[in-house]
């Protein structure tokens, strides 16, 4: 299990890093 902080980190990561990524983001919170 990851804690909310590593979620945080990684969504605004992808955010920055490439927003084609983002649609990946989802599927981690679910």
């Amino acid at each position: 299990a990851y804690s909310n902080g590593i979620y945080e980190s990684a969504f605004y990561r992808v955010i920055n890093n490439s927003p084609n990524d983002r649609i990946s983001i989802p599927f981690f919170y679910e």
